[in-house]
């Protein structure tokens, strides 16, 4: 059924001749900015917020690519994202049983959408994700992700979807250069605390 829906989403796009191109690589660079965006919050709630763009304009990429198995990933990434800011403010959020429903979740879509080994990539990447946005600090949740972005490039790669290899690989930039800019900070306060 996947490989039905995926076909026709390919078909049409392919119809529309070099506005295929024009439109996924737009999408794709929308994601990129709201990635790149959302590392740089320094708070959870606001990684979260600007996250949840970067996930959107993810799913509409992926669909338009065909990838139905990536497209998945990123719609239970949106729901993981919901739920885990709710951390904190209900105990079922807390359990490390919501974790475990997600990582089952996000197997058996895969094991639907499976078309090759490549859709390994995207669960791993999900999956990553899931344990950093479970976490409560926004540097857990940083260094965590870029085990997901690793996963992201190599789907990048092995798929041959440039774009999208090209906002991962910036993202995880982004991610290394936020973990030491707010490294400085932390620093810069215990300093000061030492200090007074």
């Amino acid at each position: 059924m996947f490989d039905l829906v995926s076909k026709a989403i390919v078909d049409a796009m392919l119809s529309l001749g070099v506005w295929n191109d024009i439109i996924v690589n737009a999408v794709g660079v929308v994601a990129l900015i709201f990635l790149v965006a959302s590392y740089q919050m320094k708070e959870r709630t606001a990684i979260f917020n600007v996250y949840l763009g970067a996930a959107i304009s993810w799913i509409f990429y992926f669909v338009l690519q065909g990838n139905i198995a990536s497209a998945l990933m990123n719609v239970v990434g949106i729901v993981r994202t919901l739920i885990f800011k709710l951390r904190g403010k209900y105990k079922w959020v807390d359990s490390y049983w919501t974790l475990v429903v997600f990582l089952v979740v996000m197997l058996g879509l895969t094991a639907l959408s499976f078309r090759d080994w490549r859709d390994i990539f995207p669960l791993l990447a999900t999956a990553f994700s899931t344990f950093a946005f479970f976490a409560i600090k926004e540097k857990s949740i940083r260094v965590i992700n870029l085990g997901a972005y690793v996963a992201w490039i190599l789907n990048g790669v092995t798929c041959g979807y440039w774009v999208a290899l090209a906002c991962d690989s910036i993202t995880f930039i982004s991610l290394v250069v936020a973990l030491i800019r707010f490294s400085k900070v932390e620093n810069k306060t215990s300093q000061d605390l030492e200090q007074k």
